[in-house]
């Protein structure tokens, strides 16, 4: 049978809204709504029968379109199960993210199509149905090895928050400076402009700690400020993150098989430091006379407190 267990309350935040449910060859839709509709999560479990009735042998594909609403209209997702025995949890509260996150996009065929196309068919296939399900990549170990941006030993002996981004294209400054959007929309889409590219580069915005090592490679500049709870992962602890990846293994059994080891410049290493709440890596340093500079990886627009736009 297909059932559905005690949904969970909704706090204020964005509740569940059922757009369809299928089981097998039967629309569900009336019932899912019935029991999931404006809750915070709520899971299925796919058995032989729904509602007392039989269906063919070894159909027991399960798909349901919702969305989290909160006066805004929001994207509709799909999330599908077809095998007996198997549980499907939706879950506004693990979607509660960056539309462009990684964790978004990796489910999405078509928006997350050039996020997916940098990742091995396996891997992407994993996370998707991980994402699917209400899981993530969210690691202690891996928020352990970062520290915060306060407390980061930055070369030039600054503790500002304020990063630097120099590009040739007009099309961010044009981004930033919206009026009519929020900061946080503004923040968000700066990053849809950037993981539209078909280059892992393009996935991240690299920004340096210093005004000025970094101007040669554009005449407009962004300056970022983050906010004061973002975390910082050291360039020499990248090598850690397998360990990390190994102890998310046997709560997630398939990851390292289906995504391989953690390397530099790949989307399972922006997602793992996203999930789990990782802002930046220090990927270069570079002492110099006058303090230094050092550049990173900005991995994703949930810790930005402000974007501010000017021409160099």
């Amino acid at each position: 049978m297909l059932s559905i267990l005690s949904p969970s309350a909704n706090a204020a935040g964005p509740g569940i809204e059922i757009v369809r449910a299928t089981w097998s060859d039967r629309d569900v839709t009336e019932l899912a709504q019935k029991h999931c509709e404006q809750a915070d999560s709520c899971t299925f479990n796919v058995e032989k029968q729904v509602l007392g009735v039989r269906v063919r042998h070894g159909r027991f594909d399960l798909s349901v379109s919702w969305k989290c609403s909160q006066g805004e209209p929001s994207e509709v997702l799909v999330s599908r199960v077809n095998e007996q025995g198997r549980s499907l949890n939706l879950s506004c509260a693990s979607h509660q993210r960056a539309r462009n996150s990684f964790a978004s996009l990796i489910q999405d065929p078509v928006r997350g199509a050039k996020v997916r196309a940098l990742m091995p068919p396996a891997c992407s296939q994993f996370l998707s149905k991980l994402y699917q399900d209400g899981g993530s990549l969210k690691s202690q170990c891996v928020t352990d090895l970062s520290e915060s941006v306060d407390s980061f030993p930055f070369l030039s002996g600054k503790q500002d928050r304020v990063f630097y981004h120099y590009t040739n294209s007009e099309a961010p400054g044009k981004i930033v400076s919206d009026s009519l959007k929020t900061e946080a929309d503004r923040h968000d889409e700066l990053f849809t402009f950037f993981r539209n590219r078909s280059s892992v580069a393009n996935l991240v915005l690299f920004v340096a700690e210093d005004p000025i090592s970094s101007q040669s490679y554009g005449s407009y500049r962004l300056t970022v400020t983050l906010k004061p709870d973002a975390r910082v992962l050291r360039g020499s602890k990248v090598d850690k993150l397998e360990t990390c990846v190994k102890d998310l293994d046997e709560s997630h059994p398939g990851l390292s098989d289906s995504c391989g080891e953690v390397r530099i410049y790949t989307v399972l290493m922006y997602a793992l430091l996203e999930d789990s709440g990782v802002a930046l890596w220090d990927y270069y340093g570079a002492p110099d006379g006058g303090g230094g500079s050092e550049w990173f990886q900005l991995v994703g627009p949930e810790s930005i407190e402000k974007i501010e736009h000017s021409r160099r």
